[in-house]
């Protein structure tokens, strides 16, 4: 009924010990469980082969060679032939009941994640699993310590039951199981601590694998652990630690066969919160300026409702800069499922949050793109923003005061070639908003904007923002109008009223002639003016319309 899949150290010297033992107490577990065992380090294959387990040796990687956890996940997924899996750490020893649990709490509950503390204890030699381990394990861990709640050693859970998505963590590096908590919670699966159902221990070791050169101490969860790339790209991957729920986030806890609420155990679980968006979409909340006007309804509310106005079902639409897909959901919600969506994000920790928002809504006509678009195929090195401005990642330095950045190597691709190598021939809708980098994406973009009829473009156009990137968006503006395009901001309602280069302080909307009588409607009457004010960017568009009663001037 259990499958246990688990990525193990090579077996050498005490790593080598440890292991065994974890595995053949598995072996042990009633009634028989399959047991995959991945990765190609030394003694992996040799161990499943003396016992008779699955071995899968080829995994994605990272740079430094360290399988990637979605990638052990799906295959495990698809290779178990039970409907129940336990990923588990291959230094962890479990009890022979456990293979009797998650069918009993799928007797009671549909979907769950398990989840449990563990028993640190020392043990430096190999058990003798034809004897009476168990006593001897009971010995050895008289007076062993609770691990705190922090720790995530093993999670059980129903075949598929994680559905959407999983970021390309580092195995063995922090953050990741605390995130797979913070999912399950936003998933809503039944989160259940089952540390008072069954005891795992934990055979305590040195974290060789995890160290980086001295210097680098980074105290995380209070457990001294060394900065290194892999451990400091999981935390990027994870967004922020008020994501990174633990055991004593569970909602429920099993008691004698009971499923509690977990205030049984003295937990007070987070909130694992979900906004509802006015276009029907579900959004998590972040500590980020853009979060924070999503939640209040005022980010950029004049263009959303331009883009509610012209998005029809069975159109396409581009968003270069997708950060966590605000304009991709509402594209793809209007377009339906007769058209498609392209969402390109360049930060990792972005991409990943688009792709939770599109799994958690089910959007099926997106295409996600990882990486940044410039005016020619190369690589490059991305600035991602580490304060509350997520949404100013850049491939250029600003020259802006500094801020708190980490430097992520990227590709750096073309619209072009994007499109192509998506799919898509068509675009009616292009969005931009790349922190300084328009002008390069439509660079990038002969080709697409020499096919008739062209994209309507909303592009983020503040030339304060722009100088500061040694950009210019005025010579932007100029460049397309000589092409034919018509230049809008978005007023109230989405209208659209035209805007020369004074304007340039925000989004604006350019609008090929052969589609301005696609927009016809939202044009408004011309007797209604626009005034550009001085302090223009404050969200506010003054429209004064003779036609209504007012004096036809500002």
């Amino acid at each position: 009924m259990l499958t246990l899949f688990s990525v193990p150290k090579p077996f050498v010297g005490h790593i080598g010990v440890i292991q065994r033992n974890a595995i053949r107490s598995w072996m042990q577990i009633e009634p028989r469980s399959e047991i995959i065992l991945f990765g190609d380090e030394a003694g992996v294959a040799e161990m499943a082969r003396e016992h008779g387990l699955t071995h899968v040796p080829a995994l994605r990687l990272t740079s430094f060679g360290t399988p990637l956890i979605d990638d052990i996940f799906r295959k495990a997924q698809d290779l178990a032939a039970n409907p129940f899996l336990c990923y588990v750490n291959a230094d962890i020893i479990l009890p022979p009941d456990i293979g009797q649990l998650a069918p009993a709490v799928a007797a009671l509950h549909p979907n769950f994640l398990m989840v449990g503390q563990r028993i640190d204890v020392d043990i430096s030699h190999e058990l003798d699993f034809a004897g009476d381990w168990r006593a001897e394990l009971s010995a050895l861990s008289a007076g062993a310590t609770w691990h705190d709640v922090h720790g995530i050693d093993f999670m059980i859970f129903r075949r598929h039951g994680l559905r959407g998505y999983m970021p390309p963590f580092a195995v063995g590096r922090v953050m990741w199981d605390n995130w797979m908590m913070y999912w399950a919670r936003i998933l809503g699966l039944l989160v259940l601590d089952v540390t008072l159902a069954l005891r795992c221990y934990h055979q305590n070791h040195d974290y060789a694998h995890a160290m980086a050169p001295p210097g680098g101490n980074d105290d995380i969860y209070g457990e001294p652990r060394l900065q290194t790339p892999e451990q400091n790209r999981n935390k990027l991957l994870a967004f922020h630690e008020m994501f990174a729920f633990n055991i004593g986030d569970a909602t429920h806890c099993l008691v004698d066969g009971r499923i509690l609420p977990s205030v049984h155990r003295g937990w007070r679980p987070r909130a694992a919160s979900r906004q509802a968006l006015p276009f029907g979409c579900q959004w998590l909340p972040a500590p980020d300026v853009l979060s924070r006007q999503v939640l209040y309804n005022q980010f950029e509310p004049n263009e959303v409702a331009f883009v509610q106005a012209f998005l029809k079902p069975g159109m396409v639409a581009v968003d270069v800069g997708s950060h966590h897909g605000f304009y991709t959901l509402l594209a793809s919600m209007l377009v339906g499922e007769e058209g498609r969506v392209l969402a390109v994000e360049a930060s990792p920790r972005e991409f990943v949050r688009l792709r939770m928002h599109l799994a958690l809504n089910d959007r099926t006509n997106v295409v996600a793109w990882e990486g940044a678009l410039g005016a020619e195929e190369r690589q490059g090195v991305l600035r991602v923003r580490l304060d509350t401005e997520s949404g100013l990642n850049g491939l250029r330095a600003s020259l802006m005061p500094p801020v708190p950045v980490t430097f992520v190597p990227c590709t750096v691709g073309t619209l072009d070639a994007v499109l192509v190598e998506t799919g898509f021939d068509r675009v009616d809708l292009l969005k931009i908003d790349v922190a300084g980098g328009e002008t390069d994406v439509i660079e990038g973009a002969t080709a697409l904007l020499s096919r008739f009829p062209r994209p309507i473009i909303l592009c983020d156009m503040d030339e304060r923002l722009a100088r500061s990137y040694g950009e210019s968006k005025v010579a932007l503006y100029r460049q397309l109008a000589g092409e034919g395009f018509h230049w809008f901001i978005a007023g109230d309602g989405g209208i659209l009223l035209e805007a020369g280069p004074d304007f340039c302080s925000g989004p604006l909307i350019a609008v090929p002639e052969e589609r301005l009588a696609d927009v016809a409607s939202l044009r408004p009457d011309p007797h209604c003016l626009l005034s550009p004010l001085d302090d223009w960017g404050t969200g506010t568009v003054p429209l004064f319309c003779a036609r209504n009663g007012g004096s036809g001037l500002p």
